[in-house]
């Protein structure tokens, strides 16, 4: 389901027997996965736009993300590792973000950046700048880093190194260190955060029941 901040009411966006499941947004864009036929991804123009078939393999695709016409998302091919894969809506075209031997899934894309955690020892979180065709590391932090966003540079993850769940976070155009947390202070767990800019948004059990919290990141030097 969809709805206009700006008013009116709320209106369907997939429509099926199957289940609909992981929407994300950018603009007018919509994505999401669809079980009707193993798990595949599709798109929607909102209001009004024709559905569009982004990945409809035998392969298990699922975990979409967009940003300006490009979606991003798992491919799983049965008996193989997951890899990143991404879909142009303007061309219909499909490329290949990454393809280690190791599993790679939740995928998150800004301008020319594409982020996602991946399984070698632990769950740690790479990326990579399409512009250059250049891999990164976001977080390779102990225990494991998972769930990423990302908005411009600024990343934000899931982190497990100090013995429960933080939200960390790191801008990847400065020299600011591979990490840090968004509020150590804060008891309980942090998890799944959501990011526009340096403002986070996740939800934190610290009082007992499941609240939302925002934070606005900064990080100072001497």
């Amino acid at each position: 389901m969809a709805r206009a901040l700006s008013g009116g009411s709320s209106f369907r966006v997939a429509n099926g027997s199957p289940t609909q499941t992981d929407p994300a947004v950018c603009g007018s864009l919509a994505v999401w996965t669809d079980t009707g036929n193993n798990s595949d991804v599709y798109a929607k123009q909102l209001p009004g736009g024709s559905v569009i078939p982004v990945a409809t393999s035998p392969a298990v695709e699922a975990y979409p993300a967009c940003d300006a016409g490009r979606v991003v998302y798992m491919y799983a091919p049965l008996g193989g590792a997951a890899d990143i894969r991404m879909y142009n809506i303007g061309t219909g075209q499909t490329t290949t973000v990454a393809d280690q031997p190791w599993n790679e899934w939740r995928p998150a894309i800004s301008g020319n950046r594409v982020v996602w955690q991946a399984l070698t020892v632990d769950i740690q979180i790479y990326g990579k700048d399409l512009s250059t065709n250049q891999g990164f590391v976001v977080s390779e932090g102990a225990a494991n880093q998972t769930a990423p966003v990302i908005s411009g540079s600024t990343v934000a993850w899931q982190d497990m190194r100090s013995g429960h769940p933080q939200i960390w976070w790191r801008d990847l155009a400065t020299t600011m260190p591979p990490g840090i947390p968004v509020d150590s202070t804060q008891a309980g767990s942090q998890l799944e955060p959501s990011l526009v800019g340096r403002e986070v948004v996740f939800h934190n059990n610290s009082a007992g029941p499941w609240n939302i919290y925002r934070a606005t990141l900064f990080f100072f030097t001497r």
